[in-house]
């Protein structure tokens, strides 16, 4: 990347159309759910998540387009206050490509916690790798260039590899219950097309293999680990108290 050949803004794309991290998030979403989607953008997800009769809230730093969403807020994801949505009423939090844009994910995910806590809520995250093969060969010559789009998005503020991803929700008091390798999105390089496929396949073949390496995003399922007054509140509902 060389910004003297920059020549237009580079926008986010639509990555339904094959393995990434929104076809992981709309796997791990089932049909008629409740999401609140946190950085939703253009409303790519939310675009297929109405084909699954959900019910969508969009928030962005930009009011979103309301064709996709049921309800739309303009929020500053720093200063966001989880208390203001009602969270009782989601099923879902979605954190699509959001964390590695933040100044204090800590902050993100605590706040997210303290609102979450007492109910069933689930958390979606998706987020780059830089411990992905790519970045490690990058750095093995002496190599660390920011960029418009990919890992080293000039946006993105903090990095994350698995361990220390999970490490962050766990001392932000979330439970992982599923954590998946997503591989690089060779479509929007090379099109859709039977050279895309293969490399597909075949990443996600080497992803099985060495998840930490190969894997191009990281996908996670979360739930908030309960307090001990949800704890007493479940037991005395079943009669176990």
């Amino acid at each position: 990347y060389l910004r003297k050949f920059d020549y237009k803004k580079i926008n986010y794309v639509n990555k339904t159309g094959f393995y990434s991290g929104y076809t992981f998030i709309l796997d791990n979403i089932p049909e008629s759910s409740k999401v609140l989607d946190i950085g939703c953008g253009e409303g790519f997800i939310a675009s297929k998540l109405k084909e699954k009769q959900c019910f969508i809230h969009g928030c962005d730093i930009k009011l979103p387009c309301a064709g996709f969403f049921d309800n739309t807020t303009a929020v500053d994801l720093e200063q966001i206050e989880f208390d203001k949505f009602g969270m009782g009423d989601f099923d879902i939090v979605l954190a699509a490509d959001v964390i590695e844009h933040l100044s204090s994910p800590e902050d993100f995910l605590n706040k997210l916690y303290n609102a979450t806590s007492s109910g069933n809520i689930k958390l979606i995250i998706t987020t780059p790798n830089i411990a992905f093969i790519g970045m490690r060969l990058l750095l093995l010559f002496g190599r660390f260039n920011y960029s418009e789009n990919g890992i080293l998005d000039f946006t993105h503020k903090r990095l994350f590899t698995f361990a220390s991803l999970k490490k962050l929700l766990a001392e932000s008091g979330f439970v992982v219950i599923r954590t998946e390798g997503i591989p690089a999105p060779f479509p929007l390089v090379f099109g859709n097309g039977l050279i895309s496929s293969a490399l597909l396949k075949m990443n996600r073949l080497l992803i099985k293999i060495l998840r930490s390496l190969f894997s191009y995003q990281i996908g996670i399922v979360a739930r908030p680990a309960p307090t001990f007054d949800k704890m007493l509140e479940d037991s005395i509902k079943n009669g176990l108290a």
